[in-house]
């Protein structure tokens, strides 16, 4: 398949999902394993375990990484762990989650 083109910001927010255990949860690529996909997230439209929907826009995907126990998304029985991740590290996550499409 084709290469991803990232931005520089994206760039570092792959690495860190690489490096920080995202991507033992999420695949190494994003496209989910035990973790919600994280691939084609930004934009969509995400049901959560208390059977509302909501959009996955940028303060959501940033709510998901800061306090995970606030929406979580249905069919997804394992928490996932409380962030390490500094808020310039979280803004790169973000980021490549939005252009992980």
């Amino acid at each position: 398949g084709s290469e991803l083109e990232l931005s520089p910001l994206a760039e570092e927010g792959r690495e860190l999902t690489l490096t920080r255990g995202c991507s033992a949860c999420h695949g190494e690529d994003g496209a989910g394993d035990v973790g919600a996909p994280l691939k084609g997230l930004y934009g969509s439209m995400v049901e959560l375990e208390d059977g509302t929907t909501v959009l996955a826009d940028t303060e959501f995907i940033r709510r998901s990484i800061v306090d995970p126990k606030a929406d979580v998304a249905a069919g997804y029985t394992i928490s996932m762990p409380d962030t390490t991740l500094s808020d310039a590290e979280i803004d790169a996550v973000v980021a490549y989650i939005e252009e992980l499409q």
